[in-house]
């Protein structure tokens, strides 16, 4: 044989930094996490700013071709009319 077999204590021992080890990476990884969450919700307010901005364009794009849809249906009618006369 290679020699006595290891005592609990001495396996315990052995144990005990790798489970400390293991809770000191858990701590590091829930710090990165909460690291994470933090900067998105500090960006939250210039994305939602950078939302509102995209919103508008796109209630102004709306209204604008609102306003051709109706103009050209003016016009539509104008030569609508104008063929019935002839």
């Amino acid at each position: 044989m290679a020699g006595p077999p290891p005592n609990r204590r001495s396996t315990h021992q052995a144990i005990e930094p790798d489970a400390e080890q293991l809770e000191a990476q858990r701590a590091r990884t829930l710090l990165d996490l909460a690291g994470g969450y933090v900067r998105q919700a500090l960006q939250l307010p210039d994305q939602v700013q950078t939302l509102r901005t995209v919103v508008a364009e796109l209630l102004l794009e709306n209204a604008m071709l609102r306003l051709d849809v109706r103009a050209l249906a003016q016009r539509v009618d104008a030569l609508e009319k104008r063929m019935v006369g002839r």
